[in-house]
């Protein structure tokens, strides 16, 4: 008999135990490592071979400002001045610069040849070539099978569905309603080299490229490719880092199953990215062409008109010179003029530049402030901020979504980029209207005088003027324009190569041996521990003996192991089996927590039905009737008419529920079996009320009886999880017995039970542990029939491992 486990033990982890369950099932463990260690003998021996290789890429630090740029000598300020390595490694790593460096390359069919165990990518290297218009459909993604008959024939087989791709638009082919359009493949013939192989949907020739008298026999397969998957797929296989801390090399590191391929591919990105950096810094030089452009188109009409009427006028009216009093207001006239044109280009600009931010338009379509004329410092710094931002959004549209915390971030940073600059040009703007008055209000005095002045002269001044202010704003433009000229001609790249990817720096990525090995045992050591844990923490049953004299405070009394008998009475009909064993020294445990009391009532429960409560209570009665002892036992689950297999041949037709509700009497519910100190009481005719029936006097009254006439009282009782009646039931016995089976019992039920029989102070508790087959668990507990006992039997070595695996089970 084992004593309650310790409370304050309760919640720690019992390696001994952990221990015992993977020693006693150590076979499970043995085989679980080997399955994996084959998995991962297979998996060297199929892996694919891959290489790795690496480019070096210098990007200069644009937030240091070379003092002798010749841009910033002529006043040209760049849009993109600040560009984190952060962003520019993601910008190398996304899918659009990965597409345009694969589009270098021969990427829109792959060729493999298929060996025993592993598959090898021939790049151009296939003894075949697939010809095909590239302006047509192809099935991408599907594998044809080609096996080589001869250099004159070949078998293609291929079942598959596929989706079907345009690559003249890079697209799939749509239908009328804008689903994916597929098409089913299904080939297996024989073709000669050349032929052509079609369905419905697309056609091609395959064509023998090198296929010697060694080819023959060998297969091969190929498919058609979509760009998009393709350039998914590599940017997993692409590492972009600095060379060091605060460093601007980055390596661009590419993984790949093809040497020659990987070669192409990580030089070509590399390429790329130098173009698009060039095109990023050419697009301020383009944006401020096309504006000056824009208003010199307008400039020019309006110079030529305003030259041709000074000279007609000066012809007609054979002027060849003004007065110096003329000459002074015009002088005056002309510095108004100069002024006034600048500020109207100014506000020109201005206005451009709020329309696009009114309008949310791209950054990079803003000309800078140095190209329109403006020296401000505050504008320059918040546009170049803005075109940052804007910069960021769109490297990070390649990896981020809408509702990431960066793109928020971001989005919330050029909302307000946005509307500081729009303070800004619109304070700017009233600035400007307001020195516009001002040189109004002086012209308006220079009119004055220019009243007093001959009419032809005040004529030719208004001829001279309108044609001096348009020539000013043409030859103003003219040389901005040079400007952004010479930018865009000049620009080069802040970026380039500093070691391409050679075929001497690729090298062979070989499978970690020890390191595979290593996972492999530990996947089959976790598996082993899954299944031999797994379900009593998935199902939350107890799993073993020792998980519930952890969980029990109170005593273990008895350990019954499993039976493989067909019949219920094991003490009758198999006296000498371990299970018989087992009832008998339960019942010595009995009697010693019943303290030397020789007349007790003894009560069974169990959290659920199943428990084998029934079974423990017929058998326990057979060892106390057998060892003269007059015993009664009473089936108290009256919510079913169940007659206990007593061998009884007359059995009443009254039980418990109908002496409780006075429907008969003691004489008339009590059976008598085949064993002289054996008796039962059946639970009877169905009630309405079982509870209130067990609670009445009459009940309490009975039990009293009951304990004068018999020696000893076992209760049958329902399931505790499911009425109340056990409950009431614990008010009259003297012992009070709760029954575990084991991968049965909820533990948590079952735990929850305990406390509140804790609770309750019930009267001698105690434990029965029921369904053992774990055979150390039986031997542990001194029980002899475990290798020595009455029904010893000479088992293999092959025999006793299937005991210990479960396989077979003890009888």
């Amino acid at each position: 008999m084992k004593s309650a486990t310790n409370s304050n033990n309760q919640g720690e982890i019992d390696f001994r135990f952990l221990f015992s369950q993977i020693r006693v099932k150590w076979p499970i463990l043995l085989i679980c490592i080997f399955i994996t260690t084959i998995i991962g003998w297979y998996h060297l021996k199929t892996a694919n071979i891959t290489y790795e290789g690496k480019v070096s890429l210098f990007l200069e630090d644009r937030t240091m400002k070379n003092p002798l740029d010749v841009q910033s000598l002529i006043g040209i300020q760049k849009g993109n001045i600040a560009s984190s390595i952060d962003n520019e490694q993601e910008l190398l790593k996304s899918t659009e610069m990965i597409k345009n460096a694969i589009k270098n390359t021969d990427w829109r069919v792959s060729f493999f040849q298929i060996k025993k165990m592993t598959t090898v990518d021939l790049y151009n290297n296939a003894p075949f070539i697939v010809n095909f218009d590239s302006t047509s459909i192809f099935p991408v993604d599907a594998f044809f099978n080609i096996e080589i008959i001869s250099n004159k024939e070949f078998k293609i087989k291929c079942d598959q569905s596929a989706s079907l791709f345009s690559y003249l638009n890079n697209e799939y082919w749509t239908d009328k309603s804008g689903e994916i359009s597929k098409t089913k493949i299904n080939f297996d013939k024989t073709y000669n080299f050349g032929d052509t192989i079609s369905n419905a949907n697309f056609k091609f020739v395959i064509g023998n490229k090198s296929i010697s008298k060694d080819d023959e026999g060998r297969k091969f397969k190929f498919k058609f490719n979509n760009l998009d998957n393709l350039a998914k797929n590599y940017s997993k296989s692409i590492s972009i880092k600095p060379s060091s801390e605060n460093s601007s090399v980055l390596i661009i590191k590419f993984i790949e199953a093809n040497p020659i391929r990987l070669k192409n591919i990580i030089n070509s990105l590399a390429q790329e990215y130098i173009k698009f950096d060039l095109k990023r810094k050419n697009e301020v030089a383009i944006k401020t062409i096309q504006f000056i452009d824009s208003e010199l188109s307008s400039i020019k009409l309006d110079l030529s008109s305003s030259e041709s009427n000074l000279e007609s006028y000066k012809i007609n009216n054979r002027f060849l010179d003004l007065g110096k009093e003329s000459e002074n207001v015009f002088s005056s006239f002309y510095n108004i003029d100069g002024q006034k044109s600048n500020l109207e280009i100014l506000k020109k600009y201005y206005l451009n530049i709020k329309k696009a931010i009114e309008t949310n338009m791209d950054a990079s379509d803003i000309a800078l402030p140095s190209n329109a004329g403006s020296d401000d410092p505050i504008l320059l710094t918040l546009l170049n901020n803005y075109i940052t931002l804007t910069n960021e959004k769109i490297n990070l549209k390649a990896t981020a979504k809408d509702k990431n915390p960066v793109m928020i971030q971001i989005n919330s940073q050029i909302l307000q980029a946005r509307k500081n600059i729009l303070d800004l040009v619109i304070n700017k703007l009233d600035n400007i209207n307001l020195t516009l008055d001002y040189f109004n209000k002086k012209e308006a005095s220079i009119n004055s005088k220019i009243t007093i002045l001959p009419t032809n002269q005040r004529s030719l001044i208004g001829f001279e003027r309108t044609f001096n202010l348009q020539n000013q704003l043409f030859i103003f433009l003219l040389q901005r324009r040079a400007e952004a000229q010479i930018t865009a001609a000049t620009n080069v790249s802040d970026s380039f190569i500093i070691d391409p990817c050679k075929d001497n720096s690729i090298t062979e990525i070989k499978e970690d041996m020890s390191k595979t090995y290593t996972i492999s045992t530990m996947i089959g050591l976790i598996a082993a521990l899954l299944i031999i844990f797994g379900p009593s923490f998935i199902l939350d049953h107890f799993s073993s003996e020792k998980e519930i004299e952890n969980a029990s405070p109170f005593p273990v009394i008895g350990f019954i192991p499993h039976s493989t008998e067909n019949s219920n009475n094991i003490i009758t009909d198999n006296p000498r089996s371990m299970v018989s064993e087992a009832l008998r020294k339960l019942r010595t445990n009995i009697n010693y927590i019943s303290q030397g009391d020789n007349n007790f009532i003894l009560l069974l429960a169990s959290d659920m039905p199943q428990s084998g409560k029934t079974f423990t209570t017929l058998n326990l009665a057979h060892t106390y009737a057998i060892s003269d002892k007059k015993t009664l036992v009473i089936s108290a689950d009256m919510r079913k008419n169940e007659i206990l297999n007593f061998n009884i041949e007359n059995i009443p037709i009254f039980g418990l529920s109908d002496y409780l509700s006075k429907s008969a009497t003691l004489d008339e519910i009590i059976a008598h079996s085949e064993n002289d100190n054996l008796f039962v009481i059946h639970s009877g005719t169905l009630p309405p009320n079982p509870a209130e029936l067990l609670e009445s006097n009459r009940c309490k009254e009975l039990f009293a009886i009951l304990k004068t006439q018999f020696e000893i009282v076992i209760i049958d009782t329902p399931a505790i999880s499911l009425f109340a009646d056990t409950s009431i039931l614990m008010d009259y016995s003297d012992i009070n017995i709760f029954i575990v089976r084991i991968k049965q019992s909820n533990k948590s039920l079952v735990k929850s039970i305990f406390k509140d029989w804790q609770a309750k102070s019930a009267k001698k508790p105690a434990v029965i542990i029921n369904d053992i087959v774990n055979d150390n668990s039986t031997n542990k507990q001194g029980y002899y029939y475990y290798g020595y006992g009455y029904d010893q039997k000479k088992t293999t070595y092959i025999t006793r491992l299937l005991y210990r695996i479960g396989i077979r089970k003890f009888s």
